[in-house]
């Protein structure tokens, strides 16, 4: 995957990555937690946040040109688990 974007804002929120893989455009969110009290990172990413990341994608693609309709997108999470200073790194391609 060839990254397009890192931190990427708009009006409507924020992506973490934004990239170019083969023929599609993928956006990425990345969680981090050091510990177990707020669950994994990846739980993080609830329906409100997946919409969220969704009506952003929507935006970055309209603002570039394209037509969220007629181009392939996929949202992948990357979760970062912080086990003793040393980070477990979980990818979801296609996480939702």
């Amino acid at each position: 995957m060839k990254v397009l974007e890192m931190n990427f804002r708009s009006p409507l929120g924020e992506i973490d990555l934004v990239g170019w893989d083969g023929n599609a455009f993928v956006f990425v969110e990345v969680k981090t937690r050091s510990g177990n009290t707020c669950g994994l990172p990846e739980e993080a990413v609830d329906h409100r946040k997946q919409e969220r990341i969704r009506k952003v994608a929507e935006w970055y693609l309209v603002h570039r040109g394209y037509n969220p309709h007629e181009v392939l997108v996929r949202f992948d999470v990357i979760a970062v688990k912080m086990e003793k200073k040393k980070p477990e790194i979980s990818y979801y391609r296609d996480a939702f």
